[in-house]
C-alpha cells in the first residue's frame, strides 16, 4: 500500500526540506511552488478562491497519478480541512492509499530566519500573516483531520525527518 502524506505548515517551517528528505524513502513530492515555478508566490494576491481551489485539485490529480507507483508527499499550506479535501477528492482509489496528515510547526523567529535564507524569499509581511493565520486557526479549522504536530524549531532536518518516519512507521534503515 502506498502512502499519501499531506504536510501542513506555514511558509518557512521546513515543508520543502522535509519533502526532499523523504525522497530517500520512496516519496515523490507534489508541490505547487515547483509546479508553477514559484509564480504562485508572486501572483497569490491576484488569485481568486476558485483559482486556489483549482490549484489544490491539480495537486491532487498529479498525486493520484503517482500513487499506484510510489509514496507521495504534498507539502502545502493546508489552512483548513477543506483545502485537504480538494486534494483528497481527486484520489481514484482512496481505500488503497494510507493517508497521513502532519503539521510542521516552528517559532516565528525560526520561520523568519529560514525564509530569509531561501533562494526566493517571500515578503516578510506575507510570512508573518501566514504564520499568524496558521497559529490562530490551529484547532479551529482542522476538525476532521487533526494533523499530527511536529515541532521543527531547534531540530535539524534529519531529526525532524526521523520523527516523521517513526510516526509513519517507515523503516529508517
Amino acid at each position: 500500500m502506498t502512502q499519501l502524506l499531506l504536510l501542513y505548515g506555514p511558509s518557512g517551517v521546513g515543508k520543502s526540506t522535509i519533502a526532499q528528505g523523504l525522497a530517500s524513502y520512496g516519496f515523490a513530492s507534489v508541490e505547487l511552488d515547483y509546479i508553477l515555478a514559484n509564480t504562485i508566490k508572486k501572483a497569490t494576491a491576484d488569485l481568486s478562491a476558485e483559482d486556489i481551489a483549482q490549484l489544490y485539485r491539480v495537486v491532487g490529480t498529479i498525486a493520484d497519478h503517482l500513487l499506484p507507483y510510489t509514496h507521495v508527499v504534498v507539502p502545502e499550506w493546508f489552512y483548513r480541512d477543506e483545502s485537504a479535501d480538494l486534494v483528497l477528492a481527486q484520489l481514484s482509489k482512496p481505500a488503497e492509499v494510507k493517508i497521513s496528515h502532519v503539521e510542521l510547526m516552528a517559532s516565528r523567529q525560526d520561520i523568519l530566519a529560514r525564509n530569509k535564507s531561501k533562494k526566493t524569499p517571500i515578503p516578510e509581511d506575507a510570512v508573518l500573516r501566514n504564520f499568524e493565520m496558521m497559529t490562530d486557526l490551529r484547532g479551529k479549522n482542522y476538525i476532521r483531520y487533526d494533523p499530527r504536530p511536529i515541532m521543527t524549531s531547534a531540530k535539524t532536518s534529519d531529526q525532524v525527518l526521523s520523527e516523521l518516519l517513526a510516526y509513519l512507521n517507515l523503516n529508517q534503515g
